[in-house]
């Protein structure tokens, strides 16, 4: 239901060596997950990005993970970022977004347009393809 109980973010990490399992995060109107901490690893990362926002959420450069810049140790594999913009015609520039070290590696990622308008034009950092064909997913080689 549009509007419906609305979160503006779905999980802020602040503690160091944060380890998930499985971490499933969506809908949410701003960054849908946060990561300020030091040597945070998830294993599995599912995000759909909201349905119903308008292109605000887009020039605010909302992200479906965003490691913070001041991180210097962060992993991340298995990472999938979707899009279903039902209302607007919505185009973010990345799925995630990480400060640039060798000690931070986002391993197996994709993204994927479910359906309906819109485009995330990049998986990460600004590099990869964009996720415009319905169904079909775009990866990060």
């Amino acid at each position: 239901v549009k509007g419906e109980v609305p979160a503006k973010m779905g999980l802020e990490v602040n503690g160091d060596d944060v380890t998930i399992h499985g971490l499933a995060v969506e809908h949410t109107t701003e960054h849908q997950t946060i990561w300020r901490g030091e040597r945070g690893n998830v294993q599995f990362y599912q995000c759909e990005l909201p349905y119903d926002v308008c292109h605000e959420f887009s020039k605010a450069n909302h992200l479906g993970y965003f490691v913070e810049d001041n991180v210097k140790e962060h992993h991340a594999a298995g990472v999938g970022i979707y899009s279903n913009f039902r209302d607007h015609d919505v185009h973010v520039e990345m799925a995630i977004k990480h400060p640039e070290s060798k000690d931070i590696k986002i391993d197996h990622v994709f993204t994927v347009k479910l359906d309906n308008t819109g485009v995330i034009r990049s998986l990460v950092n600004g590099v990869g393809p964009a996720a415009t064909e319905k169904g079909v997913p775009t990866r990060l080689e």
